[in-house]
């Protein structure tokens, strides 16, 4: 017996009656789909809803007839305005079929596509967009993160030139080699970097740039096995934490990606990872890890069935998808250069300075100026922008003017602003910058 007809079985049993010729019912089945990793059948309720269609019991049921393996789990969810039943396929046929580059519709820009999801729909990641600077590849060996991670570069440097886009590629894993394939990439900035001193002055040149203005192209930075590189070198984590929090406004992008075996694993990475709201998870042992890397309830990871069977989770959207895997073909149609450029990474070894980034006023004594004041400046000087009327409140009021360079560099610094902060101070920034303005904090005049 089929899946459809276990179902077909269970709700009829349940009370759910389906629609038959002649013998109307509380729902119909509209389409079974077969994806690499699932059988999935689509059901369009009746009069009574979707609401009977999504208790635990029903979910049990299905899973006790499907004889599915104890850790994985029947997945029932509304979709496009459908009931949608997911269940996993045998072991033994799980995999056999493979999306490659050929199913699915190709992206444009700074638009990734990165597979299909469980009604065959592409699974779409647009670098473009406001609140998508930074994605994160997170799960364990084997699940498939770290294909997909190659798929966004692959598809990011094969719809866009070297001169619009440039990358910046770490992989300091002795273990690893999934960044090394890109070596001779003309989008690299500099070559594939191996070396922890090295990584650490190539994210301390990243950083500083934040100093500098928005970059003349998109640089992506792409670090593989982060859990391991900031367990090694703590020094990178305020680093990485500028460049996650700040580097929209400046065009910088961030692909991240560790694998993780337990909490222990991703360690320090976690100051990291929390920042970045963009995931792509893979298979992880237990509805824990998937909550600690998903930075969300619910999202069961642990259920996934194998390598490339994953879950996007945005700022805009969840769903589960078979990734893509890149051919030798995808790889071969890559440009290629004859040599790579270098960076003078060397002038940056001085990280801790770097990402300290905090703005002393002229003087003698060489005050500090708070970051709450700054913060507030800021906020005020919005207010005043949108608000006649505290506008008005606050005319005649003194602030301490500030060079927009040095403004900039401390709106950067995620140690001084929180996180949940930092889309609305950006936009402040953006605005101001703007309409030209010189922006101003603290209690006194000078500059």
């Amino acid at each position: 017996m089929d899946a459809r007809h276990i179902a077909m079985t269970i709700y009829d049993t349940s009370g759910l009656v389906p629609s038959l010729p002649g013998r109307p019912g509380n729902y119909r089945f509209r389409e079974t789909i077969i994806t690499p990793f699932l059988t999935v059948f689509q059901i369009e309720p009746g009069a009574c809803g979707t609401r009977p269609f999504l208790t635990q019991q029903l979910r049990d049921n299905l899973k006790a007839v499907s004889r599915i393996d104890k850790g994985e789990q029947v997945e029932v969810e509304i979709h496009r305005g459908r009931i949608v039943v997911q269940i996993p396929l045998p072991v033994s046929e799980r995999g056999r079929r493979v999306y490659t580059s050929n199913s699915v519709p190709r992206g444009r820009h700074l638009r990734v596509s990165l597979g299909l999801d469980i009604t065959n729909h592409p699974v779409y990641f647009d670098f473009a967009g406001e609140m998508n600077s930074s994605l994160a590849f997170l799960g364990s060996a084997g699940s498939g993160k770290s294909v997909s991670m190659q798929r966004s570069i692959a598809a990011i440097a094969g719809q866009n030139g070297p001169d619009n886009v440039k990358m910046l590629m770490l992989e300091v894993s002795k273990q690893s080699i999934d960044l090394l394939v890109f070596q001779n990439l003309p989008h690299l900035i500099h070559p594939v970097i191996e070396d922890l001193d090295e990584a650490e002055s190539a994210l301390g040149w990243a950083a500083a740039q934040t100093r500098r203005g928005t970059l003349p192209f998109k640089l992506f930075i792409c670090v593989d096995e982060l859990g391991e590189l900031v367990t090694q070198r703590p020094e990178t984590i305020p680093l990485l934490q500028t460049l996650v929090s700040q580097g929209r406004a400046l065009g910088i992008r961030n692909l991240l990606a560790t694998q993780v075996a337990d909490k222990a694993t991703i360690g320090e990475g976690t100051k990291v990872f929390r920042q970045v709201h963009n995931r792509v998870l893979g298979k992880v042992s237990n509805k824990q890890l998937s909550y600690l890397l998903g930075n969300a309830s619910g999202l069961h990871a642990e259920s996934l069935t194998g390598k490339g069977d994953l879950i996007m989770s945005t700022t805009e959207f969840t769903t589960r998808f078979a990734g893509v895997m890149n051919s030798p073909a995808d790889f071969e149609s890559l440009p290629r250069a004859e040599s790579i450029p270098r960076l003078p990474i060397g002038e940056y070894t001085n990280t801790a300075a770097i990402a300290e980034d905090t703005y002393r006023a002229p003087g003698p004594d060489q005050q500090v100026i708070p970051a709450d004041v700054v913060a507030e400046g800021l906020i005020s000087l919005q207010r005043q922008m949108d608000d006649p009327q505290y506008r008005k409140q606050m005319s005649g009021k003194k602030y301490f003017v500030m060079p927009v360079s040095k403004v900039k560099t401390m709106g950067r610094n995620p140690a001084i602003f929180r996180d949940r902060d930092q889309p609305q101070l950006v936009r402040i920034y953006k605005t101001l910058l703007e309409r030209g303005w010189q922006l101003c904090a603290g209690k006194e005049e000078g500059c």
